[in-house]
Formats: C-alpha cells, structure tokens, sequence
C-alpha cells in the first residue's frame, strides 16, 4: 500500500532539502497521474564518482500501479522565499561563471558577471550582480555572445585572418 521511491539529489542541493519536504511525482509516460509523498530519510554517503546522495520517499500505492524500477519525475515543493530570477535563457555559463547581457543604450550591450542560485523549474534566482533598473536580454544571448568574440577579434590588429593590416 506504500513504495518507497529512491531519488538522487546533487551535492550542491542538500542545503536545501530536508526530511519532511513535500515531492509531487509524475510518470514520464503517463503525466495525467500525480502522486505526491515526503522524503522520509537521506542517505548519509556521498557517491564520490557522481557526487549526488540518495534520499527516500514515501507514496501511497493503494491501487498497486507503482512497480519496483520505474523511473518517475519528481518535484520537491519548497517555498524559497521571494528573490529576483531570470529565465535559464538569459544566463550564459562559461563554466567559470555567470553572465548576463545588459542593455546600456538602444544599441549597446555589456556582459555582467552575475551570482546564481539553484535552477527551479525554467528559472535560476540571481543572488547577486544586478542592479534595480538593469535591463537584462533574456533572448538571442547566443547571437549577442558571438557578436562580442567577433568584435574582440576585429580590434585585434595583429589578426592575419580578418585583414587586420593595411597594405
């Protein structure tokens, strides 16, 4: 009448998960039936190869639908508090850090260096970096991005590839 559901939860999130949370569960193929249950217990070892730990949830399965090795999406319901987030879009990592573009003038775009939280659902909080009144491109980052290292390689003047000298 009751599974346990074995979930992984990355390192860098067991701050923020406790036991008692909430979780909703879906299954991939069938997202029209929700579950919901609490994580009982976290394991206290850490996989050093995958650095994530194993935590338990338990959900009731009176009906006898949820079957041992099924795999299963799951939310854990946290309330965070209010914070400034972007769209995970907006954010480019370069693995060293977390950049925004912000609109300086009509035309005119600069990277900032901004602090990012956990990702929740398509959002990322910004802990730090941001201004009130920064306006932050949440579209075509890509384009922007490329654009940047082009004109870094244009004002080289020594780049043999893009006709840098005269003559």
């Amino acid at each position: 009448s009751r599974v346990w559901i074995m979930i992984t939860l990355y390192e860098a999130d067991l701050s923020r998960v406790n036991v008692g949370d909430a979780v909703n569960m879906k299954l991939p193929y069938d997202p029209t039936k929700k579950f919901a249950g609490t994580i009982n217990y976290i394991y206290p070892e850490i996989d050093l190869n995958s650095r994530t730990v194993q935590a338990r949830v338990e959900i009731n399965n009176n009906d006898g639908f949820l079957r041992p090795g099924m795999f299963a999406d799951i939310d854990i319901v946290k309330d965070l508090g209010e914070t400034l987030a972007l769209p995970v879009d907006a954010i480019i990592d370069t693995g060293m850090r977390s950049l925004v573009f912000i609109q300086t003038d009509s035309l005119v775009f600069e990277p900032k260096e901004i602090e990012i939280g956990p990702r929740v659902g398509g959002f990322v909080p910004v802990l730090g970096g941001l201004n009130s009144g920064d306006h932050v491109i949440i579209n075509a980052n890509f384009l922007i991005d490329a654009e940047s290292k082009l004109q870094a390689v244009l004002q080289r003047s020594d780049s043999p590839i893009l006709g840098g000298h005269e003559g």
